[in-house]
């Protein structure tokens, strides 16, 4: 970084990777400030106990002082009052993933985690198996880790830990982020078609794996999940080693015997070896991402018995099945919002608590939850649900109707089948229509990427002063 950069500027610093670089640039001593317009936990309360200030809502005067340089966040378009007056005084800009990739990446053994789900936990988890067993690797985390104070951190292992999103980078660059972290270790988790906003189709997105996948040294390593087609497809002309993972035999490692309780146990095999692995993560896919972390962190000599003692104490990422609420009701906070990991979530959910009635609510917020592509995906993916309530799609109103997701339609195929489905439009009414619906001992699961219009702490005032008898 320049020597004459002092101030650090984020426009759209609470999303959850814009965060977490704030506190890296910060741990180097630089001043930061940041603007957004949507502020919300969990990133918004780390971002106060670090001390950088947020201010909302753009305006021109959050770039005075004037910053040394500008991050623009992948949220940001053109219009945005704050980035028009960047490029009127011609202030120095770049995006969030130029910054990492100049700053911060450059030769380091670099392990980067991709799919379409489980990114954020199997960051956090690799991050946290090195950290345990003493190694002090560099990591940026997308979201709020139970185990460290803080979303990033550098290390001095020369190892450095990082979220690969496929999304793009900015409005300026439309490659995907995770084309600027040079990876060394590369993990794909899974991978589905998302992203409707920025993908033509599933084909499209393979395209930039592929890019990534080939951006891999001989002498770097991908573990990849041998049971998804997507996936293997990718890395059919990959020149590093790989190594594939999943539930079936003819990957490298498997894992067998599944049983989910208070925690999840399984045998994972690799070569002749077998381990018994307790997690303390729900459900099947975390048996997934638990796997991939240890197959990263045997790649620097640590053995699954260190490992699988280390995973015991990991507490995850706040809003991953995150119990907040837990006395006549359970209520858990979740970002599921694609339809496979609500399905999955759901899965784990009813798992975990078989005798127990689950009301899952959810928020049709990215940009391709609130179109009508997924559709079908959708119609199966409460199926684990016994009480569905369904928000309203997020800036509704920018939503072409022919184009929205259809929620009528999933609420008549829910109450086919006999479950209590409903729709409200704001918090407030989903609050009066849970008061008509709650019994002692459900498990409520809120789902959104978003804040769900203050949900979750409505919710929990509502248990508070009125307790379902």
């Amino acid at each position: 970084m320049s020597k004459q950069i002092k101030h650090v500027h984020l426009l759209g610093v609470c999303g959850t990777a814009m965060g977490s670089l704030a506190i890296l640039l910060q741990q180097r001593g630089y001043k930061i400030t940041g603007s957004d317009q949507g502020v919300y936990p969990p990133m918004s309360e780390l971002l106060k106990e670090n001390k950088i200030q947020v201010k909302s809502p753009y305006k021109v005067a959050n770039l005075n002082p004037k910053p040394d340089l500008v991050i623009v966040g992948n949220a940001i378009s053109r219009g945005n009052i704050e980035l028009e007056e960047v490029l009127n005084q011609r202030l120095d800009y770049t995006s969030f993933a130029q910054c990492i990739e100049n700053f911060f990446l450059k030769g380091l053994q670099n392990i980067v985690i991709t799919g379409t789900h489980g990114k954020t936990t199997t960051t956090n988890l690799t991050a946290f198996l090195l950290k345990d067993n003493k190694i002090d690797s560099g990591y940026l985390i997308g979201g709020k880790p139970n185990n460290f104070e803080v979303s990033a951190q550098m290390g001095r292992s020369g190892i450095f830990v990082i979220e690969g999103d496929e999304y793009d980078t900015a409005y300026f660059d439309k490659r995907s982020k995770f084309l600027h972290y040079k990876p060394f270790v590369l993990i794909i988790n899974n991978l589905e078609f998302d992203h409707a906003d920025i993908f033509e189709d599933l084909d499209d997105i393979k395209a930039s794996f592929k890019c990534l996948v080939n951006l891999v040294p001989q002498n770097g390593l991908i573990i990849a999940n041998g049971d998804d087609k997507n996936v293997r497809d990718v890395i059919k002309e990959a020149i590093a080693k790989t190594i594939l993972f999943g539930f079936k035999k003819n990957n490298d490692v498997y894992a067998t015997d599944i049983k989910v309780a208070e925690n999840t146990t399984f045998v994972m095999h690799r070569g002749k070896s077998s381990t018994q692995v307790t997690s303390p993560l729900m459900g099947r896919y975390n048996v997934l991402n638990v796997m991939a972390a240890m197959v990263a962190c045997q790649n620097f000599k640590l053995s699954l018995k260190q490992l699988s003692k280390s995973l015991l104490n990991f507490k995850g990422v706040r809003r991953r099945m995150e119990q907040v609420y837990n006395k006549e009701v359970l209520v858990l906070d979740d970002f599921a919002h694609h339809p496979t990991a609500i399905s999955e979530t759901l899965y784990a959910a009813r798992k975990r608590f078989k005798a127990r009635r689950i009301i899952a609510l959810f928020e049709p917020r990215s940009n391709t939850a609130v179109t009508n592509v997924l559709q079908k995906n959708y119609l199966s993916a409460f199926e684990n649900a016994d009480v569905i309530g369904i928000g309203e799609i997020h800036r509704i109103e920018k939503i072409k109707k022919e184009n929205r997701l259809n929620i009528k339609a999933l609420l008549r195929h829910y109450q086919s089948q006999k479950k209590i489905a409903f729709h409200e439009s704001n918090s407030e009414k989903m609050v009066a229509k849970l008061s008509s619906v709650i019994k002692p001992d459900d498990v409520i699961l809120i789902m959104s990427n978003g804040s769900f219009d203050g949900l979750k702490e409505k919710i929990m005032n509502h248990l508070a002063q009125h307790p379902p008898t």
